[in-house]
């Protein structure tokens, strides 16, 4: 099983196969640091009711985090794609700059006070 933060590399696709809905998801997530960081594509399946109801919440760019089993490696043209079935997600809230001015500097974190000598009863 996988546990990921990942990023829609485009919009889930909606089918039905046998009368039955198939949500295809693709995600990546980032490998490695610095130069050497490199992105690693998801293709991922969902069956059933719940992926009806997700599909339209799901589209390019937006984060969540996966719950991902059987995961397997499938080969095409020699090339190899992690392939797996989604078994949930979570929906990651974006954060949003208090400052407009430092919003292209925000990492979702504010800054803390830590002059503690004023708030300290003694």
């Amino acid at each position: 099983m996988l546990v990921k933060l990942v990023r829609l590399s485009r919009d889930a696709e909606l089918k039905n196969v046998n009368n039955k809905p198939l949500l295809n998801v693709n995600c990546v997530y980032d490998v490695g640091y610095g130069d050497n960081k490199k992105g690693q594509f998801l293709d991922l399946a969902m069956w059933g009711n719940q992926a009806e109801k997700l599909a339209p919440h799901l589209t390019k760019g937006k984060q969540i985090v996966v719950r991902v089993d059987d995961i397997h490696i499938h080969e095409h043209n020699g090339k190899g794609y992690l392939k797996g079935t989604l078994l949930s997600i979570e929906f990651v809230a974006q954060a949003k700059s208090q400052d407009a001015n430092n919003s292209a500097n925000s990492n979702g974190y504010q800054r803390q006070n830590n002059d503690l000598d004023n708030s300290l009863p003694f």
